[in-house]
């Protein structure tokens, strides 16, 4: 004897509700649209204040869940242990690795290191590691050598009026007579290269990099314009320009994703109308999402750009099976029924995203749970458009 399956009683009230909506829209949308034409009007203007109310955000530390107290507390412990802030840097280049490119760029690095002495005078930063202090171009040391020895007769006059004899600073006079220059080689070979190792020029060969570690950088461009000599780098700022980069990127994709779909859509359907019912609710759902976040005051972020493409995908997928499904109004509306089936599923799935305790995690979640709503909502988009009651057909061959 065959067994007989039966459709749940849930389901079976949802495919009258849905039975009862098809027809009320089958042919009605050129009275829909002269009726409701004013409030198709006031969403298209509540959508786009949304958009203009949107404020990306890049910073990736906003995507991490970190108490404030201990964040409070590692700032100090930083703060008493740490010389410098981790990944500030001001950095001087030589454009090469010859030695008078190598003697420019040290002339660089002195000019650098009195800027950033004004600068921590005027209250812009907290301090650095001196290494212009250390280290002079040759040419500067010759001048300094030279004026010291201009200077003797006078500095003879005044150690003879202190009561010293003309033969105690001999040393002293030696050693103008032949100078020791400090260079960076001198410095690598002395007891202190293994202190002095992290300011020593970093490169390939090619260029090299004079890496000065800064503390207490009250803002990068500020300080950037109190040290022309030097490039002033911060990590975080450095990320932050990379995740805009990969936000704008993965936008820039789902707009021509989009429209690689409806073209493809059109070469299976060959009818324009019919390609655009199959998106409508996808792209509608995501102009939405969009928009509810600028009102909202939720940052557009790369983890929103990322939960965009995934309502995309799966809202045309929806829209997809409700173009293939139909038919009959019967047909139509056990799919919608089963679009609003999946859309349940994934709403208690991603859903949950929307409650974690991670602001990354939830982001995620209050975006994709959004935008499955609007799809949802947006879906009866697609008996509109297609209202003439015949079914899609495929061209002959696909």
């Amino acid at each position: 004897m065959p067994q007989r399956y039966t459709r749940p009683g849930l389901l079976l009230a949802g495919e009258r509700l849905a039975l009862r909506l098809v027809l009320a829209l089958r042919g009605k949308a050129p009275e829909l649209v002269r009726r409701w034409g004013w409030a198709f009007a006031i969403v298209v203007v509540l959508a786009g204040a949304g958009f203009a109310r949107l404020q990306p955000r890049d910073d990736v530390r906003a995507l991490l869940a970190l108490d404030p107290a201990l964040v409070a507390e590692d700032t100090e412990i930083q703060g008493r242990i740490q010389a410098t802030d981790p990944g500030r840097f001001a950095v001087v280049a030589a454009t090469g690795a010859s030695p008078a490119e190598t003697e420019a760029a040290i002339d660089r690095l002195s000019e650098a290191h009195n800027q950033l002495r004004s600068a921590v005078a005027a209250g812009e930063l907290g301090g650095f590691v001196p290494l212009g202090a250390l280290l002079h171009s040759e040419r500067a040391q010759a001048g300094a050598q030279k004026a010291a020895r201009d200077a003797l007769p006078a500095f003879d006059r005044a150690a003879v009026a202190a009561g010293f004899q003309s033969s105690a600073f001999a040393p002293f006079r030696q050693s103008l007579d032949s100078p020791r220059r400090v260079t960076l080689q001198a410095i690598r070979n002395s007891p202190l290269a293994p202190w002095l190792s992290p300011l020593m020029p970093v490169g390939d060969g090619g260029k090299q990099l004079f890496v000065i570690p800064l503390k207490g950088v009250h803002s990068t461009e500020t300080l950037q314009k109190l040290v022309p000599a030097a490039t002033i780098l911060d990590e975080g700022a450095l990320l932050n320009h990379a995740y805009r980069h990969v936000r704008i990127r993965v936008i820039e994709l789902l707009a021509a994703g989009m429209v690689f779909v409806l073209g493809t859509l059109y070469l299976r359907y060959r009818s324009l109308r019919v390609s655009l019912a199959a998106t409508a609710p996808a792209i509608l759902a995501t102009i939405a999402t969009v928009a509810w976040l600028g009102w909202v005051h939720a940052p557009l972020t790369i983890l929103n750009a990322v939960a965009l493409s995934l309502v995309l995908s799966m809202g045309v997928d929806y829209g997809i099976f409700a173009v293939e499904g139909r038919g009959s109004p019967q047909e139509s509306a056990r799919a919608l029924v089963s679009i609003a089936t999946a859309t349940t599923t994934t709403l208690l799935s991603f859903g949950l995203l929307a409650a974690s305790a991670s602001p990354a995690l939830a982001s995620l979640g209050v975006t994709i749970t959004l935008g499955m709503l609007f799809s949802l909502l947006f879906s009866p988009v697609t008996v509109l458009m297609l209202a003439d009651g015949r079914p899609p057909t495929a061209p002959e061959g696909t």
